[in-house]
């Protein structure tokens, strides 16, 4: 089954608000990826996010959680509730920002033969963080699930030398997946 989930907790996109009290951007990268996929959708939300607009649209489970959760660690608990949510073997899963718009059907990248995938930037030899962690994914597999715990743990408590070399420079309110990528990326 085709799936995407996204977390948001209001706060980062609070700069493009307001349109009857709710998120623009986030709105519209919701609606950009209903209009060009079937796939079901799963949004992941504090009570600070206005889902009105949102409820009428087919196949999308919103799910609460406590923002309190989500302080100083918005990264590392993003990851933690993608690898929390209940998924089925072969499930076909974006992980992607809201801060995105959709142009076609993001599964297209599925016909492909994989088990994660991640996005990297168009200046990647230029780049000091070649790989861009807001739109990932995966096909869904114990393989997928020990990747998470691995990631989790790594980012919790490294023990990879390479990742214990840039601990101090990662900060997990942002960027904090996208840097363990980087990192399996240049090694």
């Amino acid at each position: 089954m085709e799936k995407a989930i996204c977390i948001y907790d209001g706060s980062y996109l609070a700069t493009q608000k307001k349109k009857n009290n709710s998120d623009i951007l986030f709105i519209n990268c919701i609606k950009s990826l209903r209009n060009n996929s079937t796939c079901n959708i799963i949004i992941y939300h504090t009570n600070n996010v206005n889902i009105n607009e949102l409820q009428n649209l087919n196949n999308i489970n919103f799910f609460l959680f406590d923002k309190k959760t989500w302080i100083n660690k918005k990264m590392l608990t993003r990851i933690e509730i993608v690898n929390k949510h209940e998924w089925d073997n072969d499930d076909k899963v974006i992980v992607f920002d809201v801060d995105m718009f959709f142009l076609d059907d993001p599964f297209k990248i599925f016909q492909n033969q994989f088990d994660y995938f991640y996005t990297t930037r168009s200046d990647i030899k230029s780049s000091s963080d070649p790989i861009n962690a807001g739109h990932t994914g995966f096909v869904y597999s114990d393989k997928i699930n020990n990747f998470y715990r691995y990631l989790i743990k790594q980012l919790s408590k490294p023990s990879w030398d390479k990742l214990i070399t840039i601990k101090n420079k990662i900060d997990i309110n942002s960027m904090y997946d996208q840097q363990f990528l980087c990192v399996i990326y240049k090694n």
